[in-house]
């Protein structure tokens, strides 16, 4: 999650990275508004709940569309290494109530901060730190990235588990909204910043999340990375709804001729995007960005 114009805007897969990601079983839900329109802003603390979120959106079986995005975490950080051999620092905006796509990351990075608006999503990242057994259980997506796509043993994913915990230096809150959008003393720089489907809920208009991008060049280093996931979809509005349970959230439409001339703007060069099969939900596709400041 992150804030907007003083409101709390939802991380998109997360709210998107979360509740794009929501799947419809044999009915459809009745979706909760407020006053007819989609729940934005403030309204996400007392309507968005992350256990509801990651009990749909993660529950133990590894779907197609995390299969994409793993894989695709997967291939940046194995490239990105052998580039780069030194340790490098990783920040992840509106991280959610989620740690899926630092598994990955943990393998090669020497300290990751996990930004979160929420204080329900930061507390649900810090059970999970802590060990603590009301945590959510991402044993399944550790065992599939680090077995299947890593060729490591069952062993070495749980100890990837125990690698993630120790480095994750932090999880603090952000906010979008200020000239200073993260907790002091964690502004950076960074060599890799991750902003997985969270701008599009804390942004409800193009030139807010055009500025949203200014404001997050500046916690990458010079020749460092930016990593842009967003979700494509069908539209005629500039907004549409995603569901979270029975709650419907607002969330800005963005393609990726849209995005990449964002991060031009924003100073960043070397833009490639990969669209990711399959579709997800209302999604047309999954957009994973990567480009170099």
């Amino acid at each position: 999650l992150i804030k907007s114009r003083g409101m709390v805007v939802a991380s998109s897969l997360f709210f998107v990275h979360q509740a794009t990601l929501y799947r419809r079983h044999n009915s459809e839900p009745i979706m909760a508004t407020q006053g007819g329109r989609p729940l934005f802003g403030e309204e996400y603390h007392a309507n968005f709940d992350p256990a509801v979120f990651l009990a749909s959106g993660f529950p133990g079986e590894i779907m197609e569309w995390h299969q994409s995005l793993l894989k695709s975490f997967h291939e940046f950080f194995q490239s990105y290494a052998v580039a780069n051999p030194r340790p490098f620092k990783v920040l992840d905006f509106g991280a959610g109530p989620t740690i899926a796509f630092e598994i990955s990351t943990a393998l090669y990075a020497s300290e990751i901060v996990l930004a979160e608006y929420t204080e329900k999503n930061r507390k649900a990242l810090q059970l999970w730190l802590n060990e603590d057994p009301r945590a959510h259980n991402w044993t399944p997506y550790f065992q599939y990235v680090v077995q299947e796509l890593e060729g490591r043993t069952k062993q070495e994913a749980t100890e990837r588990e125990e690698k993630l915990r120790k480095i994750v230096k932090a999880v603090v809150p952000c906010d979008i909204s200020q000239e200073s959008i993260i907790e002091s003393g964690y502004d950076g720089p960074y060599d890799i910043v991750l902003v997985c489907l969270c701008l599009t809920a804390a942004c409800s208009t193009r030139d807010e999340y055009r500025t949203a991008l200014l404001k997050l060049s500046k916690l990458v280093r010079l020749g460092g990375k930016i990593i842009i996931v967003s979700a494509e979809r069908p539209a005629t509005t500039e907004t549409v709804s995603y569901p979270v349970g029975s709650k419907t959230f607002l969330d800005l439409i963005v393609g990726e001729k849209f995005v990449t001339a964002s991060l031009e703007q924003a100073g960043f060069s070397d833009i490639i995007v990969k669209r990711l099969p399959p579709k997800c939900y209302f999604h047309s596709a999954l957009l994973f960005t990567t480009a170099t400041k």
